[in-house]
């Protein structure tokens, strides 16, 4: 078995069998052909590939009546391709998107009403409720470190 030839003698090759070596060139690839079987091989691989595309050009095909019709009916007997995974996330993907927007929207509202109501500017807790709220996160944080050292 010989080794493949470079691209670089195949398209010498190619333009050869075209005919569209002249002068020095034509006579180098002469010169290499009487001593190179690779490259002669190489050279009766092409002319065989050539007459073979030569012959398949003067036949001609034509397909049997009602080819066409035959193929449209067995395509609308195919089953329905079934929805692509990607449509599916982009759908998922833009109802996430107008929660995110609606959510921020609601955010911006009741903002600016805390903001802009009674004409304060800024939102401030009673005194009483906000210690309640930090006793009662004591109590929690104490709980949960009493629950921890007793597992």
């Amino acid at each position: 078995m010989t080794a493949p030839l470079a691209d670089r003698d195949l398209q010498l090759l190619d333009r050869y069998v075209d005919g569209a070596l002249e002068g020095p060139a034509l006579d180098a690839l002469r010169t290499r052909l009487a001593a190179e079987p690779a490259l002669r091989a190489g050279l009766q691989q092409r002319n065989e590939l050539r007459r073979s595309v030569r012959a398949s050009a003067d036949v001609a095909f034509s397909p049997r009546a009602g080819f066409a019709d035959r193929v449209l009916a067995a395509s609308r007997r195919l089953p329905e391709p079934e929805q692509d995974a990607g449509v599916e996330v982009v759908r998922l993907c833009k109802r996430i998107l107008w929660v995110a927007a609606a959510v921020f929207a609601a955010a911006m509202l009741w903002q600016g009403a805390l903001t802009f109501a009674g004409g304060a500017s800024s939102l401030q807790a009673a005194p009483d409720e906000a210690q309640r709220i930090v006793d009662d996160l004591d109590a929690r944080i104490r709980a949960r470190a009493t629950d921890a050292q007793g597992k």
